[in-house]
């Protein structure tokens, strides 16, 4: 598997690039900062560029047979369209490419009507990089955690189809989830579905 990483400098996009490296895969990874990238590894090619510039989407994309979105803001929960525009840029670029695989990270907000206010903004921005790929003829996979915890995988989430796998308060490690979205690009029955993952 050679696979595309955007987002591999955050904290479940760093995840995602060194299990994948841990499982042998081929990475190449678009960083606007290559030096937050610490992984060394023969298997990892770094590109350095903008969402924005689309010869460096090229080159990350041009042996991918997959692609993991895991664009994030951090602890910067403000109104923003920045999740939306890259995956706009990036959904654009697997097209050209011919990737039709892509697991994208957003929220499990995305499956309830109401939520904490300090959510609602950057939920609202998931939603538009959903209806982006809902648009679009590649074969995504939204996932869709709780609240995200720094643990070791555990290997015991649970998996649901257009829903979360439980009710009140939830939670998954970071590790999880990164080895989720490993699977949401080789496993077939989770294609075109949001999906919520949770312990």
């Amino acid at each position: 598997m050679h696979l595309a990483v955007f987002g591999g400098t955050g904290r479940t996009g760093s995840r995602v690039l060194a299990l994948a490296l841990a499982r042998g895969w081929t990475v190449t990874a678009l960083a606007r900062n290559p030096q937050k990238i610490t992984v060394t590894d023969a298997l990892l090619t770094v590109i350095a560029g903008e969402l924005n510039d689309t010869e460096a989407l090229r080159q990350t994309l041009v042996k991918a047979d997959a692609a993991v979105i895991a664009l994030g803001t951090g602890v910067d929960l403000q109104a923003t369209q920045m999740l939306s525009q890259g995956t706009a840029q990036i959904v654009t670029a697997l097209t050209a490419a011919g990737v039709q695989r892509v697991a994208c990270l957003l929220s499990g907000w995305l499956f309830y009507a109401t939520m904490p206010p300090q959510f609602i903004e950057i939920t609202r921005d998931h939603a538009r990089q959903l209806a982006l790929l809902e648009a679009s003829s590649l074969e995504w996979v939204a996932v869709c955690p709780p609240a995200l915890i720094d643990r070791a995988a555990r290997h015991a989430y649970k998996v649901a189809i257009n829903q979360m796998p439980g009710v009140g308060y939830m939670e998954i490690g970071v590790d999880d989830v990164a080895d989720f979205l490993l699977r949401a690009v080789v496993e077939p029955e989770y294609v075109r579905q949001k999906v919520g993952i949770a312990d």
